[in-house]
């Protein structure tokens, strides 16, 4: 905060010797000794340190001369008269109230190197350091309490009832009046000082300027919580009582067609903009103007705290975002790292299309430029299976061993295994200089391509006669890569195909996703319950849904195909995810958390969280049975098993034909 001297006439004092020149009673005893101690308190160091002038502070060169307040004040006004000192305002922890301001004085200071400026700066540092540690001290409020407001200033007509908003509004600025002063103030300090308070306090993010409102506090603990509440008290009060007004009806339902949407991706960022922009379209189009003067309506409060959080909001989601990648990038990590695994199939992860789907689009970019990760893929008849290992010689080393030793290796395996040996071949130089690995798997592929000549080559090879082997075998491998081409080409344009049917459907959909954002806000509470290690109960959805009775909540919740698991010893349920499209990309993130909350539960000292931990076996339970991303359902076959058996069966009713891999 920049100081402009000529703007500040009220700082503008003079040296005791001038003062004196042009009358003064300064040198009085009691004024001097009164000036005297106000310029020795005059100091950056004591100012920061709280040791500053007011009426109350005692002044042990008078305690003689036993002067009562309305002498002091006269003494005081005399040297505010001859411009030797300044009144000032300082604010503090109140005695009857949060907070209180009262009267405060400087003069010119002692050190000649610090202008009066620089005090009124630092008293206004000191006054924000004040109010800091009061609001630290408030009560952190809970969706209750911030809802009562939204409610109360909701059915409030006319100016905001502000003693009923105790739990939003603590306005420093507001208290800065003319009665709390000892004298008439200077105008310019009533206006600048207010101004250069409000400004600090908002550059600090301590405080939120809501229009018509004043100064919200901002406690970290509050800010995704006061958001919430005012979300939902938009889209459940405001929206349904306002949304016939003219123009805004268009405007909403514009709104909510691109939200929609946006939410039909399963891995779309959290985002803010869609309820602020409503927020902006009702405050748009309701708010008056009458005589200049811009007119309030009920329900702004809500609409004012959904503009004024969205950049910390914004903030935070981008930081929750980015954790979700990173859990997801290190679950998958983990898994690649088991490379002292005893069983082969362990060592790498083969993954079909499906599953590939439910990693989020940046993890599976991460995991294909990661340099400790090698890939590769291989096409079969229903897809593409990407196939993903930690990049180590002992994968190699472990996966041919490993194969060799096991009678249930399909061919795809081998010749999985041989396309990423020669894509990272080079990585490797060393590879094929160890003599038992070299032998091992050339075994390997041998078997596999006898598979793949015709049945007289392998008679010949068989009787020992090898003069057509090199031939055939070259015959094998160019079959191979002819197969895997021709399945890739039929791959791609299948998937071209999935992806122009989802862009349909997509569409279509729009006309049915009026419902979707609060489904969608629904999830994201279900979310915050469990990251907090709390149960997403029906009743308490209802109480944080601003304005849904519990019935027409579970109504929508049964309409929406939400899961509902019954508490055990009481009539409320635990809500899960609707059963659509997302639900095995939400439930195998559900399952990791639980799993995470599994582990801590030893050291969790926490006594309210008996019955979240008593729950979480069922709740583990029903995610398995409805289907979870990595989970094979009970009926489920397995694609390679699958993929196997359709290899067999075409080997038997065409042996020399083209393989439909």
């Amino acid at each position: 905060m920049a100081i402009q001297a000529s703007k500040y006439k009220f700082l503008d004092l003079v040296r005791e010797s001038d003062a004196i020149t042009r009358g003064s009673q300064v040198g009085e005893k009691n004024h001097h000794a009164l000036y005297r101690l106000i310029r020795r308190l005059s100091s950056i160091d004591l100012i920061r340190s709280g040791q500053i002038y007011t009426l109350e502070t005692p002044i042990a060169e008078l305690t003689a001369a036993n002067l009562t307040r309305k002498a002091l004040s006269s003494i005081l006004k005399n040297l505010i008269d001859d411009r030797l000192i300044t009144q000032l305002f300082i604010i503090r922890p109140g005695k009857n109230a949060v907070l209180e301001a009262v009267s405060c004085y400087i003069a010119l200071p002692t050190d000649d190197l610090v202008s009066p400026n620089q005090l009124y700066y630092e008293m206004i540092l000191k006054s924000v350091a004040n109010i800091e540690e009061v609001i630290k001290q408030l009560p952190v409020y809970k969706h209750e309490d911030i809802k009562k407001d939204l409610e109360a200033d909701f059915a409030a007509r006319g100016a905001p009832p502000f003693d009923k908003l105790n739990r939003t509004i603590l306005d420093p600025v507001r208290i800065i009046v003319p009665g709390i002063f000892d004298f008439v103030p200077d105008a310019d300090l009533m206006r600048f000082g207010k101004a250069d308070l409000k400004e600090e306090l908002i550059r600090r993010q301590l405080f939120a300027e809501l229009f018509e409102y004043g100064m919200m506090p901002l406690k970290k603990e509050e800010i995704s919580p006061r958001f919430e509440v005012a979300g939902d008290f938009l889209t459940n009060r405001l929206i349904p009582h306002y949304r016939d007004r003219q123009n805004l009806k268009a405007e909403l339902e514009a709104i909510y067609v691109e939200e929609s949407a946006y939410y039909l991706d399963p891995f779309a960022p959290r985002n803010a903009d869609f309820i602020v922009r409503k927020a902006t379209a009702m405050k748009k189009n309701l708010i008056g103007q009458s005589q200049g003067e811009r007119i309030r309506f009920p329900g702004l409060l809500a609409i004012e705290q959904i503009l004024q959080l969205a950049p910390f909001i914004e903030e935070l989601n981008r930081d929750q975002d980015k954790r979700d990648i990173q859990e997801g990038l290190n679950d998958i990590m983990t898994r690649l790292r088991s490379i002292d695994s005893q069983n082969w199939q362990d060592m790498a992860l083969y993954l079909d299309e499906d599953e590939v789907d439910e990693i989020h689009p940046d993890v599976f970019k991460q995991l294909l430029s990661a340099r400790d990760v090698m890939n590769s893929s291989w096409e079969t008849g229903k897809g593409t299976l990407l196939i993903l290992a930690r990049k180590d010689r002992q994968i190699f080393e472990g996966l041919v061993n490993g194969m060799a030793a096991s009678e249930g290796v399909e061919n795809w395996h081998v010749l999985a295994l041989k396309f990423m040996i020669e894509k990272y071949e080079s990585d490797f130089p060393n590879l094929f200089q160890d003599e038992g690995f070299r032998s091992m798997y050339g075994r390997l592929l041998r078997k596999v391509y006898l598979r793949y000549i015709p049945f007289y080559h392998r008679i010949l090879i068989y009787l020992g006669i090898r003069i057509f082997q090199d031939g055939a075998f070259q015959t094998a491998k160019d079959r191979i890569m002819e197969e895997q081409s021709h399945l890739a080409v039929r791959n791609k344009q299948r998937k071209e195909t999935q992806m122009q049917k989802r862009l349909v459907e997509r569409r279509e959909r729009l006309a049915k996703a009026k419902d979707l954002g609060a489904v969608m806000r629904i999830n994201e509470k279900i979310d915050a319950c469990f990251r907090n290690g709390e149960l997403p109960t029906a009743s308490r959805l209802a109480k944080e849904s601003s304005g849904m009775e519990p019935a027409a909540l579970l109504d929508f919740l049964k309409r929406n195909s939400f899961q509902m698991l019954p508490l055990e010893g009481g009539d409320d349920s635990i809500v899960l995810y609707p059963l659509d499209q997302n639900w095995r990309v939400r439930s195998a993130r559900l399952i990791r958390l639980l799993d995470s909350w599994k582990e801590k539960q030893s050291d969790d000292a926490d006594p309210d969280r008996g019955l979240f931990y008593q729950s979480l076996p069922r709740i583990r339970r029903l995610l398995l049975d409805r289907g979870v991303a990595g989970q094979k359902k009970k009926d489920e076959e397995d694609p390679y098993e699958k993929f196997s058996q359709e290899l067999k069966k075409h080997k038997e009713q065409a042996p020399d034909a083209d393989l439909d891999i």
